[in-house]
This record gives C-alpha cells, structure tokens and sequence, in this order.
C-alpha cells in the first residue's frame, strides 16, 4: 500500500502464484475493502506474441503481425514455436533466452532450465503455506500428474483427467474437487470439459464437472517437467506428441478470454476445442502437431453437427486466405481466431 501527496491511497498484490494482481485507488483511509474500485487483472504466462515481441526481431515481428504466409516466414515462425515450446511464457525464462542469446546454446538452455526448475520448486513450497483447509500433499499429487497424463497420450487427443494412482487411497472426483478448483483458482492449471452428442449454446449448460481434462499453465514448465530436452523438441519426429500442441492452444485460448474450454467427444470421434462465437454457433477446432493434417474426427464432426465454420491448426502454412468455411491455420496464429471465428 501507498499513499501520494495528496492522500489518496493505492494498493496492489500478487497472489502467490504470481498471476494475480488487485489494484485498489482511492481517496481515504481504508476502513474496509473498497467494494466497486477495485481493478483486478489476471496475469498468465507471455504468450507467443509476446515472445515473439521480445525477440526484437523486427522482419519477424511484422511477419507476424501481418499474418505473413510465406515459406520464409513460416519456417522462422515454427523454429520460434519450437523455441517457446522449451522456453515457455514465464518472464524470467524469457528475459535468459533473449539476454544470454550470445551464448552458445547450452548455456542458454540451462540457464532456462534452471529458472524453471526453481519455479516448479517456488510453486510446491506454496502449495503448503498457501493450501489452508486444502490437503497440500493433495494439490501437488494433482499438480505433478498432469504433466504425466499427458505424455500417456503422445499423439492422439488428449483424455480426461483419470484420478486413480494420484493420490493414495483417493479415486473419485469427489476427493480430488477442492484440490483442482484450488489449482484453477491460481491459474496453475486450466481446465477444459468434453461436450457429448451435439454441442449447443451455452456450452456451460452441458458441462459434467468429473469429466475434465487438466492441461498445465505453462507449456515450457510442463516439458521441463517432462524431462524433455531441447534438443528433443526441435527434432522433426517430436512434431508426433500432440500433447504439448494442445497444451499450448490452451494456453493461448486462456490468454485471450478462452476459459475454462471445451471439447466434443463422440464415440472415437474427438474435437480438441469447441467454441461458442457472438451468433451462438459452435465452432470446431482441430489441433494437428506436425503436417499430417488429415482429420477424421473433424470429418466425423461435420458429418453429425454441420458446423457453419471450421479450423485446423497445423503445422503447416495453412489454407488459402480465401477460404473462408473450413479454415487451416498454422498453430502460431491461433491468437488471430477471434476476428476469424
């Protein structure tokens, strides 16, 4: 708290996550929560964007700002991803990156792999001086096995969050409910809800709270602890663990107001995302890591919803701006789907 010359107060906090911050103005002394002047922002991880400002690369910056769909450009865009796959979005981590760019890779890898393993480290000290009534041991058993469930997926979709062999003697959602809701709340985990039959508006309304799928906060904290190397990610055949796509497009949606998200599950069928725009339509979108871009369960979607619009985000340059009904999209731009959607 503070006070200026003219004895109006300020005051600001973080939450101990880092992502939350209150931002309080007014005149006289606090007697009580100033109810109804009170600015509060939810920070989350730099997005792609943003780490792509932080670059200062400036051909690369207005490529894509202008959604540049060249080989060039996609080709620098997708060794930029790969990058912020293993770096992430925490300021700290993105700061080294670019600081120690004049090193040679290894150090700039471990300088960033150290900031996210004191990270993941500064997180599970909090889990129990922040915890209260909620079991820490409890949030960390969630909190750790997010990471683990997803890498059980490689390259299909990624499944709902299975409570057995989390948390000993606990199976049921029932006992896991304080301890996810405890996470969500610190934006440490996000959460997104399978819509079954055929999706309607509003997608809140179908929604079964024991059916969620968990995705971590931050897609560089979740290969860190993974244990994947830089080295792994930037190889070609890395593209096959879908996961981490998915991760990241949740991360992203997150970031521009998308959340909780949801999904569309039909027998085999699976949609990564489903999304309500301002008409109430429900748009589908499919997230493919790499080039193969074939998708049956998008086919499968169309076929049983006749959705108005579609998107897949891929690996690839994507569609001809043209199209303007079944729209493919390289994941980089997944920022830009709102004035698409």
């Amino acid at each position: 708290m503070r006070t200026d010359d003219n004895g109006s107060y300020s005051f600001s906090s973080l939450s101990h996550s880092g992502f939350l911050i209150y931002v309080i103005h007014f005149s006289k002394p606090l007697n009580a929560f100033p109810v109804g002047k009170v600015e509060q922002y939810n920070l989350r991880p730099l997005t792609f964007q943003e780490f792509i400002y932080a670059s200062k690369e400036s051909a690369l910056i207005k490529a894509f700002d202008t959604q540049a769909s060249t080989p060039a450009a996609h080709s620098k865009l997708m060794d930029k991803l790969t990058d912020y796959f293993f770096t992430g979005g925490m300021p700290e981590a993105v700061v080294a990156w670019y600081q120690f760019k004049e090193l040679g890779i290894l150090e700039r890898v471990a300088k960033v792999a150290k900031i996210h393993a004191d990270l993941v480290a500064g997180y599970q000290r909090d889990f129990a001086k922040y915890a209260g009534k909620v079991d820490a041991t409890l949030i960390e058993s969630v909190f750790n096995s997010i990471p683990a469930q997803l890498s059980l997926v490689l390259d299909e979709s990624v499944k709902r969050f299975k409570f057995k062999n989390v948390h000993n003697r606990k199976y049921r959602y029932s006992d896991f409910e304080t301890a996810i809701h405890w996470l969500r709340c610190c934006r440490l985990a996000l959460a997104n809800y399978p819509i079954e039959g055929t999706p309607k508006a509003p997608l809140a309304a179908y929604k079964k709270e024991n059916k969620v799928k968990l995705f971590l906060f931050d897609v560089g904290l979740l290969n860190h602890m993974l244990g994947s190397s830089y080295k792994e990610i930037k190889q070609q055949h890395y593209e096959y663990k879908g996961y981490i796509a998915e991760n990241f497009v949740q991360q992203e949606l997150a970031a521009i107001g998308v959340d909780p998200s949801y999904s569309w599950n039909d027998a085999r069928a699976e949609i990564e995302f489903i999304i309500s725009n301002n008409e109430g339509n429900i748009v589908p979108i499919e997230v493919k890591s790499g080039k193969r871009t074939r998708a049956k369960s998008l086919a499968s979607y169309i076929e049983k919803c006749a959705p108005r619009k579609t998107f897949k985000l891929t690996g690839t340059q994507g569609s001809s701006p043209l199209e303007q009904t079944n729209m493919v999209m390289p994941l980089y731009y997944i920022q830009y789907l709102p004035s698409k959607w």
